[in-house]
């Protein structure tokens, strides 16, 4: 947390100072001309100045929309199925009948992605960087037509007469410039605050090559369409194996141990599947906040289930509310599984009810068979418990 801190005020600083220095050079040129465009628009210096802020916000929005869009057709060139498309606010996801949209809060410090499985295994590096450098490109791309237009407008003096002709002139110069760095940005392979892979280091080791491609590739494999109806517990070992056999000390890692886990709670596999898990939690700090949670989800399901431990099931399950608060939506088979270790059987059935048919809404795999043994065999003890406790009273 110090570490976060630490870079944080350092960022902060070097912001600053950029702006400090820009203000000194330029501010007074820049101060003349927005009181010289608010006379000719009959605007007071606020309103000009609120519709500068006001055009940045629509922008910064608007790049992350055609950002992700630039991953989505990506990935269909890629021949890549879309699983989930995230921008800002909106939400689509591919469910079992049909797409499913709406609108929610961003996760921390995420503001899109797209989730994408490829349709077949050939080719998979170039298909995948294909993928990726899409957002980038579009980016790119949207920035550098925007100030293109923005340049031949400029010239029209008519253009900067009109509220309407100098609000679409001021946007198209700010989405331009903010695009060129948000791109910029994007493509510099430097660890994310979020904690998911940014576009420029799974370029980097998509390109170079090395564990974190291995690893990388090996996960398309897994995840790929004509992998999703395996149950894990059928998967190619030698895939695990390279899975776990090349560290790459990214969260790769992390997500390596995850399948291993998958594949061994499959197998049945107690100490496996615990082995692998915790060397996962071991390794979240280099994952996102979600990824967090569900993890600690998961030992509190393990704790509960396997073990048979209430303190240490509850003890998980308050660490991954920490992580990340819950949504409506969020841990309900883990939740279910602690109410019923502590005894609550009538919270575990609507707990489980609820996991049941959020899983029923998913496409079919082989995880969500898996899955959806897990969720009857916690339904079965539920039912014998409570019968137990009916015929004692």
């Amino acid at each position: 947390m110090k570490e976060k801190r630490q870079k944080g005020w350092m960022i902060g600083a070097f912001l600053a100072f950029w702006i400090v220095l820009f203000w000194a050079l330029k501010g007074e040129d820049w101060k003349n001309q927005l009181q010289a465009q608010a006379a000719i628009l009959q605007l007071s210096g606020p309103v000009l100045i609120g519709i500068w802020g006001s055009s940045l916000l629509v922008a910064l929005r608007l790049i992350v929309l055609v950002h992700e869009a630039g991953h989505a057709v990506g990935a269909l060139l890629a021949k890549f199925q879309i699983q989930k498309f995230y921008a800002s606010w909106l939400r689509i996801e591919r469910k079992a009948t049909a797409w499913k949209v709406r609108f929610k809060k961003p996760e921390h410090k995420v503001g899109g992605l797209v989730e994408a499985l490829p349709t077949h295994t050939r080719r998979l590096r170039s298909r995948y960087f294909l993928f990726i450098a899409g957002g980038p490109a579009a980016t790119l791309l949207s920035g550098a037509a925007a100030l293109i237009i923005h340049r031949i407008l400029k010239d029209d003096a008519a253009a900067w007469l009109t509220l309407g002709g100098y609000l679409f002139t001021n946007f198209l110069l700010v989405f331009g410039w903010l695009s060129m760095l948000v791109a910029l940005t994007n493509l510099l392979p430097v660890k994310s605050a979020s904690g998911y892979l940014n576009d420029g280091t799974q370029l980097k080791h998509l390109y170079q090559g090395g564990p974190a491609m291995h690893q990388q590739l090996a996960i398309l494999h897994l995840s790929s369409l004509p992998n999703r109806s395996t149950r894990p517990r059928d998967w190619d070992p030698a895939l695990l194996e390279q899975l776990l056999a090349h560290p790459s000390n990214t969260a790769l890692d992390c997500y390596a141990h995850l399948y291993a886990y998958s594949y061994y709670h499959d197998c049945n596999d107690a100490e496996a599947l615990r082995l692998h898990l915790n060397e996962a939690i071991d390794r979240r700090h280099t994952t996102s906040v979600s990824m967090q949670q569900y993890l600690f989800a998961e030992g509190a399901y393990v704790a509960a289930l396997h073990s048979q431990d209430a303190q240490q099931a509850r003890y998980w399950l308050e660490l991954a509310q920490q992580a990340k608060p819950f949504g409506k939506d969020e841990a309900l088979f883990a939740r279910a599984a602690v109410a019923y270790v502590e005894g609550r059987m009538h919270e575990a059935d609507n707990w489980l009810q609820a996991a049941q048919k959020q899983l029923q809404e998913q496409p079919s795999s082989g995880s969500t068979l898996q899955a959806f043994e897990r969720m009857d065999q916690l339904q079965t003890q539920i039912r014998q418990a409570s019968r137990a406790a009916a015929t004692a009273i």
